[in-house]
């Protein structure tokens, strides 16, 4: 494979746009995927993917490119899709809409990027109501998530997570809806689905919403912030394993119900057993989480503590799973106490973890916080199809897998994309309607498209 850097001007740190796409040049030969010796990073070697019995057929009825073993994947690069943003945090397509991106703003803006240009005028502009703190990234809140109604094409209805200036150490779940111009957003709040108290913590709040395959709303929220999920106020077992609270949780919600709380028909838990707005629990933070297009399962990565960072995986429908927080930090015992510790006897432990700060690691160097990815579901790339592809805030390492009937595949780190002049804090994906992908890097403001490479 080859790594390809583009620039603007002759700063070799940013891509130039050109039409909506980004001159990319300066490519020097790198090694692909695979170490010295021919194998692949989970320990598998090359050739297993010419074994007949391995190989899929994309577009065969029934087949799931996830299980495909150890495809021979293709050169990578980046092309800008948008710069000159602040502070990005999330970049998504509406539905029924092929030509424009939706991009998120911490600080309370989303703005429509087309043709490769970023338009004057916001979506939505909510800034005067989000408690935002621009200059410390210690500080996690703002405007952090943005889901699009399925119908939104004929109903234009949207929801965003932010946390609210009105109210100190908050977070809100809240539905707008698309004016008369399909560009602009009504800026009228319609309603809150949730709004709740942080605890105090500004830090570990969560942020992703998405539709699953459902069609119900899934909202990642943290458990409260502050270290070990141990503060006075989270009580003896820490948030993460508390049922009666939403902190430490993935949410389900039916935003067609005009009345109660919301909580959707099916979820596994109510009145003893725990709020009937639970969907998962024994989480940290689950900053992104995504729903696989081939599948429907659930890929989670969720933010460790000072161990280990984590990819969990629910297959879909699967409501209820306990990941283990904060009795474990991924496979790790975290707290020993032996109540915490016998509320996570059975819990699910994540598929794929890596250590935090190890320059060293052949996965994710030098990690801090993980942020999740989608499943890979394009067509420019057929072997990369059915792959889960993550990174993180530190390292800037894009790596993948493949998860197939509870095994991992393929898992590697992506040297074609890992740690690019133009990523400088990867904050999260994106997935088009098309299945296409891109990441959003925080500190340089920039929305970068994956693109095939110069092989």
């Amino acid at each position: 494979m080859r790594t390809c850097t583009a620039f603007r001007g002759a700063t070799p740190f940013h891509l130039v746009l050109l039409g909506g796409l980004a001159l990319v040049a300066a490519c020097g030969d790198s090694k692909g995927s695979t170490g010295s010796d021919g194998s692949m990073m989970d320990g598998s070697t090359a050739s297993d993917g010419a074994n007949p019995s391995d190989a899929l057929v994309p577009g065969d009825a029934g087949s799931d490119p996830s299980c495909r073993r150890n495809a021979v994947l293709p050169d990578l690069a980046f092309a800008v899709a948008a710069d000159g943003l602040d502070h990005p945090v999330f970049v998504t397509q509406a539905p029924g809409n092929t030509n424009t991106l939706w991009v998120v703003e911490k600080r309370g803006v989303i703005k429509l990027v087309r043709n490769g240009a970023v338009l004057p005028t916001p979506f939505l502009d909510i800034a005067s109501k989000v408690d935002y703190n621009g200059s410390s990234e210690g500080d996690e809140r703002g405007l952090l998530g943005l889901a699009f109604h399925p119908n939104y094409a004929t109903n234009g209805r949207f929801f965003v997570f932010y946390n609210p200036s009105s109210q100190a150490l908050h977070t809100v779940v809240a539905e707008y809806g698309v004016s008369g111009n399909s560009d602009v957003a009504n800026g009228a709040e319609v309603r809150q689905l949730l709004n709740f108290d942080d605890l105090g913590g500004r830090n570990h709040v969560g942020g992703m919403i998405a539709f699953g395959p459902d069609g119900r709303l899934y909202v990642g929220v943290g458990d409260g912030g502050g270290g070990d999920d141990n503060d006075v106020s989270h009580g003896p077992v820490g948030n993460g394993l508390n049922r009666n609270v939403v902190l430490g949780k993935l949410l389900r919600l039916d935003v067609d119900n005009m009345g109660g709380d919301y909580a959707a028909a099916g979820n596994p838990f109510s009145g003893a057993s725990g709020d009937e707005r639970i969907w998962a629990y024994g989480l940290r933070n689950p900053w992104r989480f995504s729903f696989s297009r081939y599948t429907g399962d659930l890929y989670i990565g969720d933010v460790g503590q000072d161990t280990v960072e984590e990819i969990d995986v629910a297959p879909k429908g699967e409501g209820g799973l306990n990941f283990g927080w904060r009795a474990f930090e991924g496979t790790h015992v975290h707290d020993g106490a032996e109540a915490t510790q016998a509320l996570a006897t059975n819990h699910t432990p994540p598929v794929v973890e890596f250590p935090h700060g190890d320059d060293s690691d052949p996965l994710m160097r030098g990690a801090c916080s993980v942020s999740g990815g989608y499943v890979y579901a394009g067509s420019a790339f057929v072997d990369l199809q059915g792959a889960y592809l993550f990174s993180d805030y530190c390292s800037d390492d894009i790596a993948m897998f493949r998860y197939c009937d509870g095994t991992i595949r393929d898992k590697q780190r992506l040297s074609d994309l890992s740690r690019d002049a133009n990523l400088d804090g990867v904050v999260s994906f994106g997935q088009d309607n098309d299945g296409e992908m891109y990441i959003v890097s925080y500190k340089n403001g920039t929305i970068l498209k994956i693109v095939p490479g110069e092989g």
